[in-house]
């Protein structure tokens, strides 16, 4: 079984619920039982996360997490420039946050670290 998985973490250390994305054109229900604590699945035929995907995740996971935070608030996304669409950052933008997508890369904190200098 192949999988491809999101994972959250905010910078004050809480972990979002992971999302699941399982390669079939079918989720089963099956798939969906005893996974972490509010832990989320989807589906896609190529197991990648796609705009659809991405679009789920931030719906379903995301946005309700964010809303519950004060402050300034922004998604930094490593690889996934791709997936974002206008309704995204529509999405987004309606609950006040930000989309930061980094340029594809492996060594990700040294580029975060490079843009916030």
């Amino acid at each position: 079984m192949t999988i491809s998985l999101i994972i959250c973490a905010t910078a004050s250390g809480d972990l979002l619920p992971p999302y699941v994305v399982y390669k079939s054109v079918q989720l089963y229900s099956s798939w969906c039982q005893g996974g972490p604590p509010n832990c989320r699945y989807g589906n896609s035929p190529s197991e990648w996360f796609d705009g659809t995907v991405f679009r789920e995740w931030v719906e379903s996971t995301f946005i309700p997490d964010l809303c519950k935070k004060e402050g300034k608030k922004i998604i930094l996304c490593d690889n996934l420039s791709t997936h974002v669409t206008l309704e995204v950052i529509s999405m987004l933008e309606k609950s006040h946050a930000k989309l930061i997508c980094l340029l594809k890369c492996t060594d990700w904190p040294r580029a975060v670290s490079n843009r916030v200098k």
